[in-house]
């Protein structure tokens, strides 16, 4: 169904820019999920008959992918130690 969606807008490239977008600014609730999604998306796009979704599956969505998880895991850790162990808080006097 996507598939077809992304094919009647008449760009091929358009999965690659909704996979752009997520990169940058989606949710982070989930890791692998995220980047799972990513991928699936490119891979559609390619379907659709994007050129630049396969060279970017193919060339460079391994080492981003594997840069992105490192960078989402450790941000997703820090918000549970913040939440965990909030930093003490002093009041004016």
């Amino acid at each position: 169904m996507l598939l077809d969606e992304l094919r009647k807008t008449g760009d091929p490239d358009v999965g690659l820019a909704i996979a752009y977008s997520l990169l940058g600014h989606g949710p982070d609730f989930d890791v692998d999920l995220l980047l799972e999604l990513i991928e699936c998306i490119l891979e559609l796009s390619n379907a659709a008959g994007s050129n630049d979704s396969k060279r970017f599956l193919e060339d460079d969505w391994p080492q981003l992918k594997l840069l992105r998880s490192k960078r989402l895991t450790r941000k997703k850790e820090n918000q549970v130690r913040s939440l965990r162990d909030p930093p003490d808080s002093k009041e004016d006097e």
